[in-house]
């Protein structure tokens, strides 16, 4: 064991016998542990903190509303452990593990948590007030109902994670990744997604107005009830996506991709499409009134019931677009490409249409040659 002596004693005390001495333990309370393997221990409401522990194990533990304030643990196993109630203010995780623990209504006041791992924990109705998880792993683990405030989860990737009923305000969200989580009823406010990625997700209900979410990127995702009104998704990337009942509102979405995704029931005014790219997209009782789509490609658009009335539209490609039932009135379509476009029941009354591209005979012939 590599401690000092005046502890050395006690480190194999405890660890030789089946039930350990709580008194031994309360010694050793402000020293070092190096190396121990402590399991089934009820350490609970105990005074822990400013402990520094490395490389020790804890299996089937109980530390229910134990003061580990300001204490350090730096490469330790916790493996179905009880933290519920716990007191971490100020503490260091440096690269430790955490497995089927239990962190229910704690505060995590100032803690560093970067480059630990913890997979299947709970952390319900925990508070995280300054508190740095970045470049943790978190993996399915359960978040519910928890309060987020002025911390970190930079670069952190979060794997089948539940997120419903969190609040999360003034933190640092850029490039975390959300794999497969379940997010419901989550309020992000302050909170930049800069490069973020959300992959195989439902997201209801949540509000993400205002937020910067310029290169983010959604693959595989449904976004239902979800508030984008104001939000910055500039260079944002959408794959397989489909949006229902979504708030575009004001939204900038400068060279955004969208591919594959459908919009239903989606309100979009006055928000900002230029230079995009949709390719294979469907847009169903949609409102993008007042938007503006300049030098946007719309290739093989499908459109029913959407209005896109004084929109700016002017070199905008709906090469081989079919619409249905769409408004078009008094929007600037100048120069727009309308190469195969199939129409039906369109409103263009009042719409600039000036030199447009129409249908090229040898483009379609030769889009067409191997059909019969």
């Amino acid at each position: 064991m590599e401690l000092s002596e005046a502890f050395s004693s006690q480190i194999e005390a405890l660890s030789n016998i089946p039930v350990y001495d709580q008194m031994d333990l309360e010694t050793l309370a402000h020293a070092c542990m190096y190396e121990v393997e402590f399991h089934g221990l009820d350490l609970s409401s105990m005074d822990y903190q400013s402990l520094i522990i490395c490389d020790v194990t804890f299996e089937d533990c109980s530390f229910i509303n134990t003061n580990l304030s300001h204490v350090t643990l730096a490469g330790c196993h916790f493996i179905n452990c009880d933290f519920k109630e716990a007191q971490f203010d100020g503490a260091k995780f440096h690269e430790s593990n955490f497995h089927g623990c239990r962190f229910d209504n704690v505060k995590f006041t100032k803690t560093l948590a970067s480059f630990s791992a913890f997979e299947q924990c709970s952390f319900n109705r925990c508070q995280i007030t300054e508190a740095d998880f970045s470049h943790a792993e978190l993996d399915l683990c359960d978040f519910t109902s928890s309060h987020w405030l002025y911390s970190s989860l930079h670069k952190t990737p979060l794997n089948q994670c539940l997120l419903n009923l969190n609040v999360i305000e003034n933190c640092v969200l850029e490039s975390t990744e959300f794999h497969s989580c379940e997010v419901e009823r989550i309020t992000i406010t302050n909170s930049p997604l800069k490069n973020a990625t959300f992959e195989g997700m439902a997201l209801q209900g949540t509000n993400l107005s205002g937020e910067l979410l310029s290169g983010v990127r959604f693959d595989h995702c449904h976004l239902k009830k979800v508030n984008l009104s104001q939000a910055n998704i500039t260079q944002s990337l959408w794959t397989h996506c489909a949006l229902d009942d979504v708030q575009l509102k004001e939204a900038i979405a400068e060279s955004a991709a969208w591919a594959e995704t459908e919009f239903q029931d989606c309100q979009g005014e006055a928000a900002t499409f230029k230079q995009n790219c949709f390719e294979a997209v469907r847009m169903v009782r949609c409102v993008f009134t007042g938007s503006d789509f300049e030098q946007s490609m719309m290739i093989g658009f499908r459109g029913q019931f959407v209005l896109l009335n004084q929109c700016h539209m002017p070199y905008i490609d709906l090469s081989n677009a079919a619409i249905m039932d769409c408004d078009f009135s008094r929007s600037m379509m100048d120069y727009a490409n309308v190469h195969n476009l199939i129409e039906s029941n369109i409103i263009w009354s009042s719409a600039s249409r000036k030199h447009l591209r129409e249908t090229d005979p040898q483009r379609l012939k030769a889009e067409n040659w191997n059909q019969k």
